[in-house]
């Protein structure tokens, strides 16, 4: 029985007196005015007789239209294609989270279609460490209950969970939380609307992967810096290369608490009258892993080297720290704003 009509006589007559039925219609709306009013009628059909038609009343309709501006502009991301993409508002990227083995990360950024979008698209959820390299990668596609980007209406909002899970240990350092938007068929990464020659990528939050608590230092010092930074102790080697000598310094840092801004270090050579010899300025780790992501007693070891000449005996280390806009030093808890000490054992 293929005929609508005739499947609904049919359940008709399969009703007898007093039977209460619930019958549920959905109404799909054209593009209706902001604030219209109209009437909800229903009503019922007899072959061969008039139709009866009651009012339920009238009701005012929101209208249906997408607004011209769905969302504020700073907020939105847009990419090329009438997409645009909206950060999980709740995931903290001031301070990054800690990453253990097993760890699972939970975002859920938005989709949002600017305009009518001529192409199927997928978002692709990933880490990226200091040097570009992705892990765990997630690929949404279709972005939500099989609704392909290239079937969605202007102002068509989707906000999608991802969960990244971290399989395997991955290597100390600093990461991204990443999105690309691709293009489902060739792969493509959409560009930046705004920007078409920048990376085409949104970071959504940090997160970092903790040093192993390293050996204790050969030279153990335990100055503190401002009361946030402890020197635990500064292990030095000095090898020839060619007709020049190669100073290393491994300084063992500590965070007493959260540093609060992100510091460069100092590491000068200097002979036994405070003249200087040589030396090596540097955020730790050569800039990949700041002290403003440093967590309460977090050991961090930071290698510096110092090319010169000659090495004197009697030559002598001095270490700090210091904010790269002013100039401005740490001051140790102690007093001075160095931490010096004998380059020899």
């Amino acid at each position: 029985m293929s005929d609508p009509r005739a499947r609904v006589a049919e359940a008709h007559r399969a009703l007898a007196a007093g039977d209460l039925v619930r019958d549920v219609h959905e109404v799909a709306l054209p593009p209706l005015p902001s604030g219209a009013v109209g009437e909800l009628r229903v009503g019922l059909e007899r072959p061969g007789a008039s139709l009866l038609m009651a009012s339920l009343g009238r009701i005012g309709i929101r209208s249906t239209r997408p607004s011209e501006n769905p969302a504020p502009d700073a907020e939105w991301i847009e990419f090329a294609g009438g997409l645009a993409l909206l950060p999980d508002p709740g995931v903290d990227a001031a301070r990054p989270a800690e990453l253990r083995p097993g760890a699972r990360i939970v975002v859920r950024p938005a989709l949002l279609a600017r305009s009518e979008v001529p192409i199927d698209a997928t978002l692709s959820i990933f880490l990226v460490d200091s040097r570009g390299t992705k892990h765990c990668i997630q690929d949404g596609y279709p972005p939500h209950d099989l609704e392909f980007t290239g079937a969605w209406r202007r102002g068509t909002v989707i906000r999608q969970p991802y969960s990244l899970r971290v399989e395997e240990p991955l290597p100390p350092g600093l990461y991204l939380l990443a999105a690309e938007v691709l293009e489902y068929q060739s792969k493509r990464r959409l560009p930046l609307a705004q920007d078409p020659s920048a990376l085409p990528r949104v970071v959504l939050g940090r997160y970092k992967v903790r040093q192993p608590d390293p050996d204790p230092p050969a030279r153990p010092c335990g100055d503190s810096f401002g009361g946030q930074i402890a020197l635990d102790g500064i292990d030095t080697t000095v090898t020839r290369d060619g007709q020049q000598a190669r100073l290393q310094a491994t300084l063992h840092w500590r965070a007493l608490k959260p540093p609060s801004s992100d510091y460069t270090v100092f590491v000068h050579l200097v002979d036994e009258h405070g003249a200087m010899l040589g030396q090596h300025d540097g955020q730790p780790q050569g800039g990949e892993y700041p002290t403003s992501v440093w967590s309460e007693n977090e050991s961090v070891l930071d290698v510096h080297e110092i090319v010169i000449n000659e090495v004197p005996a009697s030559a002598k280390l001095r270490v700090g720290l210091y904010l790269l806009a002013t100039g401005h030093r740490l001051p140790l808890d102690t007093g001075g704003d160095y931490v010096e000490v004998d380059v020899s054992p």
